[in-house]
């Protein structure tokens, strides 16, 4: 009987003895798994997502957790445990589609990874042994991973393309984005969603107050007694909000109100160096990652969702 079973056991029988036995405080206490998951009728347990975390929770061994700690690790098992489902769902694609994985493949995957970390045979089989895992376990893992990949190429990568000409005209509209060595010096001022940022802007503009007293008096963010004063940033270490916000400014303007983090925000242009835009062959690559990776990940969740719509997944966590 292997562990996954006995754990799903242990968790079936629980549930039978709470319906017509009130279990003892000493062994209620006991009782730290359960169903977290059904997925077209195999289970996860929280056991199985806890082994997940296990890298993240091992820091706080000993340890009593935050409120603030405990929060996190209340979404981190969410979003693992999502991850899971999904996993489930194209493992189960794959075998619908009755794609093959090579026994071939799987050892040349294993061996491929024991030569990247210096393995030897024994000290991969510790490795996997402190995992509560054995060789088996993990080229089933392996072929699982093999046949998810796979799927995905062929359900979702190889529909999403950047032609050339999307990324010549990205290229175009964003020379900016890609000057080497572009810096703007900036001062910010930070205040809360209901605040009437626009009025203020306007009353900076027609001289009514100067950013620098506006900041001192009103912003929330850094360096607001010193006017938001926030030095000389590289172009390349600002966030795409601060980019879209400052695009087409000249020295001393003012932005419009952006986002922050859920705050507004406006930015004061104090001064720019300009550098010179790399060429387009040079930043090509980066470009069709920027393009790329919301596509990928539009694509990714029409499918999951259209795995989802045909399958019968019930989340209890």
């Amino acid at each position: 009987m292997n562990s996954l079973y006995k754990r799903t056991v242990v968790v079936m029988l629980l549930g039978l003895f709470s319906c017509g036995v009130l279990l003892t405080d000493a062994w209620a206490d006991e009782v730290v798994d359960r169903i977290v998951a059904v997925v077209n009728g195999e289970m996860i347990t929280l056991f199985d997502v806890n082994q997940q975390l296990q890298g993240y929770t091992q820091q706080f061994a000993g340890r009593t957790l935050t409120p603030e700690q405990e929060k996190t690790l209340a979404v981190l098992r969410k979003k693992i445990l999502e991850q899971m489902v999904n996993d489930l769902l194209l493992r189960n694609e794959a075998q619908r589609l009755e794609m093959v994985v090579s026994d071939v493949e799987v050892k040349n995957q294993v061996e491929a990874f024991k030569k990247k970390h210096g393995l030897t045979e024994e000290q991969f089989l510790d490795q996997l042994k402190l995992q509560g895992m054995d060789r088996k376990d993990y080229e089933t893992k392996i072929r699982e991973d093999i046949m998810r990949q796979r799927l995905l190429g062929a359900m979702v990568r190889r529909k999403v393309v950047v032609t050339e000409n999307e990324m010549q005209a990205y290229y175009d509209a964003h020379k900016d984005d890609f000057a080497q060595e572009k810096k703007v010096d900036l001062a910010l001022i930070l205040v809360d969603a209901g605040f009437d940022i626009t009025s203020l802007r306007e009353k900076i503009i027609a001289d009514k107050i100067s950013f620098t007293d506006a900041a001192a008096m009103y912003s929330q963010g850094p360096g607001a007694k010193q006017g938001g004063d926030l030095g000389i940033v590289r172009w390349g270490d600002l966030g795409d909000a601060w980019k879209d916000a400052l695009r087409g400014l000249s020295k001393g303007d003012v932005s419009a109100p952006f986002d922050l983090n859920g705050n507004q925000a406006i930015l004061y242009l104090k001064d720019y160096v300009s550098g010179e835009p790399a060429a387009y062959a040079d930043v090509k690559n980066a470009i069709r990652d920027i393009l790329y990776r919301p596509r990928i990940e539009k694509r990714y969740k029409e499918y999951m969702d259209g795995l989802r719509s045909k399958a019968v997944v019930d989340i209890r966590l």
